[in-house]
């Protein structure tokens, strides 16, 4: 049969918004062939015959939906049907096939959960692409790519790949397009901590999938301060027990651990980068190490702060005064490298103790009440400290210009 003309089977699920929902399964061919994105027109009524509510799929990620279906990745088979965990949904806008063309493989079940036999003609116009259309348009890519490397073979396996849809057949192009906005307004993407949770996990457990898809989505920095971040979580004096994890509900006195891992992405490149080739040293490990000996040597200098009966009066611990620091830090570590700021050892607890304690003594700013303050006062939370004040990025940084420059004059 044609990819003009063929049949499909469907279960018939639910009903919902007065329209039935069937499940079934397509052949990418016959789906390529017959269908049509609503996109949205400016100054065009989305009722209209030109018109539509969805924006364009965007060519790169449509290009990345095409490279994983055909470029190989160690372990995995072209052609590569990762892309199609998901339904697509399709809408057919004529409610007469539903009546004509949908026929029961038993005549006594005619209800939900039931199978029935769909008999496509293209006389029935398109199938709308409701959601999905980034998936199809790069499948249909990739299947052009392989005919265009005259790779025969892969584009007829990727011609009969079967996806898993999700059809309704409804006239109303409001009823479409709410559907649409149904779906995604009530999905929620994954939050980044919980994607990079997820390649984290995979990654140090070898699970090939997940080891590809770190390579493939660039995300191996990411996967290497995941690394970094949660052994500060397990073992460091100062951090164990004050990162909130993916998902987790009991957040008080706790850092985000995506801001956490976002804050110290740049100080953990300049240390990989930093170490040579063919070293034995490990960038991870070594970057844990710095990090933890900074934050001892600010919890030696300042005890206080870190009490848990005074967490509640001091910020030390929350993402502005974390990031501020952790830009401090980083600019030790570019001034030890060029010899502006020379420390015996990076992994030091002590020097950072004495460096800081004599930097934060000799730093005064006004607090919210008009009086300048210095040292472990400058983390106090509301009116009587300095540092929640910093709420963007600009006063961040300013904050550690003045920070560094009076650790210049104080050593």
């Amino acid at each position: 049969m044609s990819s003009e003309n063929f049949t499909i089977n469907l279960i018939r699920v639910n009903e919902c918004l007065g329209i039935n929902f069937y499940s079934g399964s397509i052949r990418l061919e016959d789906l390529f062939a017959n269908f049509d994105v609503p996109i949205y027109q400016k100054g065009k009524d989305v009722t209209s015959d030109d018109g539509g509510y969805q924006r364009e799929a965007k060519p790169p990620r449509v290009a990345l939906v095409a490279q994983r279906i055909i470029e190989p990745n160690p372990g995995q088979i072209l052609p590569n049907t990762e892309s199609f965990v998901d339904n697509i949904n399709l809408n057919l806008r004529t409610e007469a096939a539903e009546e004509a063309y949908i026929k029961p493989i038993d005549a006594s079940k005619t209800g939900f959960g039931d199978i029935f036999t769909f008999d496509y003609i293209s006389t029935l116009g398109k199938f709308q692409i409701v959601d999905g259309q980034t998936r199809v348009k790069g499948a249909f890519d990739s299947y052009r790519k392989a005919i265009d490397s005259k790779e025969y073979e892969l584009a007829d396996k990727i011609k009969n790949l079967r996806l898993q849809i999700t059809l309704t057949f409804t006239e109303s192009r409001f009823k479409e397009a709410y559907v649409f906005y149904l779906i995604n307004q009530y999905s929620q993407k994954i939050p980044t901590e919980g994607a990079i949770r997820l390649l984290y996990e995979g990654m140090i457990k070898g699970d090939i999938d997940f080891v590809n898809e770190v390579s493939r989505s660039n995300k191996t920095d990411e996967v290497e301060i995941m690394k970094i971040i949660q052994k500060l979580s397990d073992q460091s004096d100062v951090w164990c027990g004050h990162i909130a994890d993916f998902n987790e509900k009991d957040k008080k006195n706790k850092i985000p651990i995506n801001t956490f891992t976002r804050i110290t992405k740049s100080l953990y490149k300049k240390i990989d980068v930093s170490v040579q080739d063919g070293s034995q040293i490990d960038s991870v490990q070594l970057t844990y190490e710095i990090i933890e000996a900074f934050w001892c040597g600010l919890k030696s200098a300042y005890p206080e702060m870190f009490q848990i009966h005074n967490l509640s009066k001091f910020n030390i611990l929350k993402g502005v005064s974390v990031e501020v620091l952790m830009k401090v830090l980083e600019q030790i570590f570019d001034y030890n490298l060029n010899g502006t700021l020379k420390m015996n050892s990076l992994k030091d607890e002590s020097a950072y103790e004495e460096l800081m304690k004599k930097t934060l003594d000799s730093f005064k700013e006004k607090n919210g009440f008009e009086k300048f303050v210095s040292g472990s006062d400058l983390f106090r939370v509301g009116s009587a400290g300095v540092f929640g004040s910093y709420g963007n990025s600009v006063q961040k940084n300013m904050a550690k210009e003045k920070i560094m420059t009076t650790m210049l004059n104080a050593k």
